[in-house]
């Protein structure tokens, strides 16, 4: 790419967001694969129990078995079924509170230079070097510049004509490479 600097102009949207949000890992888990984490889970805690309920056979004979055991297993399943129901209930808080803040942010702005990106918004602007950036990934919709915990997606709808995402990101990379400390 021959631009000394570019300006892209996007409504980041929760879809997007959502796909930002899990680009550190290799395969984006969201759907059915997320339910299948759950599954899996759950299979690896029916074995532990038919392992313990092996183990106390084994220990102590059938008969401390039938009096502990039930009890036990009913207390750990409820407590599994419980901690999956709270981490659904404070999911779906954050995705109403981050959908609020979506709403209110609107359409974002970002200049990229040689030396600097500069992220603003109507509710907030930052500007970083290169070097405060760990990562430039692809997701499905998105290119998405990670800086520790914090994920900034740019749709590729947003890039201007002519440009692919695949360009974009390479351009983004040699300055990132460069490791410019210098804020224009």
């Amino acid at each position: 790419m021959t631009s000394k600097s570019f300006t892209i102009h996007y409504t980041v949207t929760a879809d997007i967001l959502a796909q930002a949000s899990c680009s550190w890992v290799k395969e984006v888990n969201t759907g059915y694969m997320r339910w299948f984490r759950y599954v899996r889970v759950f299979l690896i805690y029916v074995g532990v129990l038919i392992f313990m309920n092996a183990a106390l056979q084994f220990l102590f004979g059938e008969n401390y078995v039938d009096t502990h055991y039930a009890g036990a297993v009913v207390g750990a399943a409820f407590g599994y079924f419980m901690f999956f129901f709270l981490v659904w209930l404070s999911q779906r808080k954050l995705r109403q509170l981050t959908m609020q803040h979506l709403e209110k942010v609107g359409e974002s702005t970002a200049v990229f230079t040689a030396n600097s990106v500069r992220v603003s918004d109507s509710t907030a602007s930052a500007e970083f070097t290169w070097y405060d950036f760990d990562a430039i990934n692809a997701v499905k919709d998105a290119t998405v510049l990670r800086a520790g915990g914090m994920q900034y997606p740019i749709p590729n709808s947003a890039l201007p004509e002519g440009l692919t995402p695949d360009a974009f990101r390479a351009q983004l990379q040699e300055w990132k490479d460069a490791k410019h400390e210098v804020v224009e």
